[in-house]
Parts: C-alpha cells; structure tokens; sequence
C-alpha cells in the first residue's frame, strides 16, 4: 500500500507541480497545491492520514517539490518581446 501512494505522489508532482512565474506568495500557492493533492488522493481511495504518513508532512512535501521544480520555458507565446522575425517576401 505505502508503494502506491508513493508513487501516486510522485506522479502526482511531476504532473501538477510547476513554477509560477513571478509568484509572490508560496505559501499561497502550496496552500493551493496541497488541497489539489489531497482531492486527488481521496478520488483515488487515499486518506490524507496515508499520504501524509506516506510523504511526511505535505506542506513541506510539496514545498520541496516545487523548489525543485524546473523553471517553466519560455516560448514565443509568454513575450511580446520574443516575436519570430519576419520571413523575406
């Protein structure tokens, strides 16, 4: 059982846990994080109490997993200042 919301978990940040750019308030956004987790878990028959004893504390699990998250990459969609050059008629 431990196997599988460890790697419920796991999955779990790679797939919702990204930079926000310009974030002003982490806890905000962990605070964000942790119900999305929590729901999610419970849709998939998991307790908070066991992915909790699972993952520690999840505050801090997903405070870590957003600290290592990749920076997000810029496209030419995030920048009005990033535009492709026009190409010769």
């Amino acid at each position: 059982m431990a196997e599988r919301i460890e790697k419920f978990a796991k999955q779990w940040v790679i797939a919702n846990v990204r930079k926000v750019p310009g974030l002003v308030d982490l806890l905000y956004e962990v605070d964000r994080l942790c119900a999305k987790i929590t729901a999610d878990a419970r849709a998939n028959g998991i307790s908070g109490l066991e992915l909790a004893r699972s993952v520690g504390d999840i505050d801090d699990f997903l405070t870590i997993a957003y600290d290592q998250a990749p920076e997000p990459e810029m496209t030419f969609r995030d920048s009005d200042k990033a535009r492709r050059p026009e190409a010769p008629t």
